[in-house]
């Protein structure tokens, strides 16, 4: 008998077992690397970063944070729904964002303003997102960005502008976070993770 049937005779049997108690019979959540994502300061691309994430590396456990601000227009049940969650939590009940980070195997912000993304590129973290990802970080833990929110994009703006505006995205990639559109968090996090 393989290592494999013996671990499907024991499930089977635990199975029984529960079924006989009126227990439900659910097998449990494959475990795998805990991945805290961060939802804060603007909305800008979030269905996108859900969307992505949701339809990212299998395996995961997607555990979102909620900031205060967030909580009046994002829902727990819409982000369990259109992000795969397994475990939804406010900024009250995440506690310490730099206990968060320590116990997380991959952090990503899903939504980030830019004024949030330069206290963390000016290591002057002072919110609970900022020092949720300065945190992630200093410890070296994968750190994956959507851009989304910093409006750099400015077309109009001139060729110093834009290389102002955009300036966080190159000192958060030398402090080792990728820096990517919301929609292709899912890949940034496969990478990450491999």
């Amino acid at each position: 008998m393989s290592e494999q049937d013996l671990q499907n005779l024991v499930a089977a049997a635990v199975r029984a077992v529960l079924e006989q108690l009126g227990q439900q019979t659910e097998a449990p959540a494959a475990k795998g690397p805990v991945v805290r994502v961060l939802i804060a300061d603007t909305e800008r691309g979030l269905d996108f970063a859900l969307a992505s994430l949701k339809a990212g590396p299998a395996r995961v456990r997607l555990e979102y944070v909620l900031t205060s601000g967030r909580q009046s227009q994002v829902t727990t049940a819409f982000v369990r729904e259109q992000g795969g969650a397994s475990k939804v939590l406010t900024e009250a009940e995440a506690g310490c964002p730099l206990a968060l980070a320590r116990g997380a195997d991959a952090v990503v912000a899903a939504s980030l303003d830019r004024p949030s993304a330069m206290r963390v590129a000016l290591t002057m973290p002072e919110t609970f997102a900022s020092k949720f990802l300065f945190e992630a970080l200093r410890r070296g833990r994968p750190t994956i960005i959507a851009t989304d929110g910093w409006a750099w994009e400015a077309p109009e703006a001139t060729p110093q502008m834009r290389q102002a505006l955009a300036e966080p995205v190159g000192r958060l990639e030398v402090f080792g976070a990728v820096c990517s559109p919301a929609s292709e968090l899912g890949g940034a996090l496969a990478a990450a993770l491999a």
